[in-house]
């Protein structure tokens, strides 16, 4: 067994480097999306940027809500899966293993995210929940 910080397979590691920078651009594009949704419907946190920008105080509207919503949900697990996949590969798991796990559970954050901005029903999110937690 090697040392806990050398990792030893070089195509698994790429694998959760390649995974990481697609999930971490990914939660970066949401601000921009919850930016343009609040404007879209002038729909602002404060009272200050509503009267600034010529929109009304309005927490609670669903467009702007469905994207914070989805861009919250990454900031929650996204670092969790940074932290769980270094560990996973810690213990030098086969590389097939840990490209498919990496790879699915990338899909996963994407498809969870187009269902939740679509309004797609739960029966899709409920099977996309599923592969994330197996």
């Amino acid at each position: 067994m090697s040392s806990i910080f050398t990792i030893s397979d070089a195509n698994a590691f790429r694998s959760f480097a390649a995974c990481g920078g697609l999930l971490v651009l990914k939660t970066l594009a949401m601000a921009p999306l919850t930016r343009r949704e609040r404007f879209r419907s002038k729909a602002f946190p404060t009272p200050e940027d509503a009267e600034k920008l010529g929109g009304r105080v309005d927490n609670e509207d669903e467009a702007v809500e469905r994207v914070r919503r989805a861009h919250q949900n990454d900031v929650e697990n996204i670092p969790v899966f940074f932290a769980n996949a270094l560990i996973f590969l810690a213990a030098e798991p086969p590389s097939w293993m840990a490209v498919a796990a990496f790879r699915t559970f990338t899909v996963s954050r994407y498809l969870h995210t187009f269902f939740h901005l679509n309004k797609v029903r739960w029966g899709a999110i409920s099977l996309d929940f599923y592969v994330k937690s197996e």
